[in-house]
């Protein structure tokens, strides 16, 4: 089942090479993810795994989780992680 998974995710990398180009400025366009997170330790690895090739930067709100999640989001280089206080 990864193999499939690992498969989709970079035929839509390949496939979303359009989202590469540069605008009518010539600026390269870039994508950015948002998303919330509570506790989802066990789900962490497959979604950075599935997103990392195709967005530029990944932004999560993470609120509260008290597992090991926030120490996975910390390890990612695309992540910038906003916690609730």
């Amino acid at each position: 089942v990864r193999s499939e998974l690992d498969g989709a995710s970079s035929r839509w990398a390949s496939q979303s090479r359009w989202l590469r180009d540069t605008d009518s400025r010539g600026k390269v366009m870039q994508i950015h993810l948002y998303a919330m997170c509570w506790n989802e330790e066990a789900i962490i690895p497959f979604f950075l795994r599935h997103y990392e090739g195709i967005v530029d930067r990944i932004f999560i709100c993470d609120d509260g989780s008290d597992d090991r999640s926030v120490a996975l989001l910390r390890a990612h280089p695309k992540v910038e992680l906003i916690e609730k206080k």
